[in-house]
């Protein structure tokens, strides 16, 4: 297998990772604002996550289609992106489950 074939696999690994990351993340963030917002608020609060969904999603495009970067190079920053945001996920988790612990 080429070096290119095995960037293109990665890429496309990535790409499925985030995308059922994202996906699922949605169901949760959506179950969440039912359960813990009073019915008259709860239109109020889908309308603005999902105007920063949408948001976020077009300024992900923009970066990539502005900056022309090597695949490779442009890899390794989502690669690292994803890296610290699964950090900075699970240490919040770890911080939480400390103050709750806490007598």
């Amino acid at each position: 297998m080429k070096r290119g074939e095995i960037l293109l696999w990665g890429a496309a690994a990535l790409a499925a990772a985030a995308g059922l990351a994202w996906g699922t993340a949605k169901f949760a963030f959506d179950g969440l604002l039912q359960a813990s917002l009073p019915p008259e608020r709860r239109g109020v609060a889908f309308t603005r996550s999902e105007t920063l969904f949408q948001l976020a999603w077009v300024l992900g495009a923009i970066i990539p289609v502005t900056i022309a970067v090597d695949a490779r190079v442009g890899l390794a920053v989502a690669g690292c992106a994803a890296l610290a945001a699964q950090t900075t996920f699970v240490a919040g988790l770890l911080g939480r489950r400390a103050e709750e612990a806490r007598p």
